[in-house]
């Protein structure tokens, strides 16, 4: 997940070909033999980080038909609370089943948690 948090930093620095080579990494990692390593929701935080909503769904749905268990934390991850109003991430987390409450947010932040 290291390598999604560092492409999602230069998105959001504005450092375009640092975070292309990063995503360029992570989907080759992804599509490959290091599905353990490198998830779906690893690229769709990359891609948080040029705020490309719909290839951040994209992935996210990718981690959903891959069962992916770091997917659980993403409604509660500050990195993807602009996506929360979104009818789309709405809908994913309804078929993740997750108890949703914006009152759950301070909780987690009060006890320093970043779950992504």
């Amino acid at each position: 997940m290291h390598l999604a948090h560092l492409a999602m930093l230069y998105g959001l620095r504005g450092d375009a070909t640092d975070a292309w080579t990063l995503i360029a990494e992570l989907q080759t990692r992804a599509g490959t033999g290091h599905r353990g390593i490198v998830t779906a929701t690893a690229v769709a935080t990359a891609y948080w980080g040029f705020g490309d909503s719909d290839k951040v769904i994209e992935y996210l749905n990718h981690a959903y038909e891959a069962r992916d268990v770091n997917l659980i934390l993403v409604p509660f991850s500050r990195h993807f609370a602009k996506l929360r109003s979104d009818p789309r991430f709405t809908e994913l987390r309804g078929r993740l089943r997750v108890a949703w409450s914006p009152a759950i947010l301070p909780a987690v932040a009060r006890r320093g948690s970043s779950p992504h």
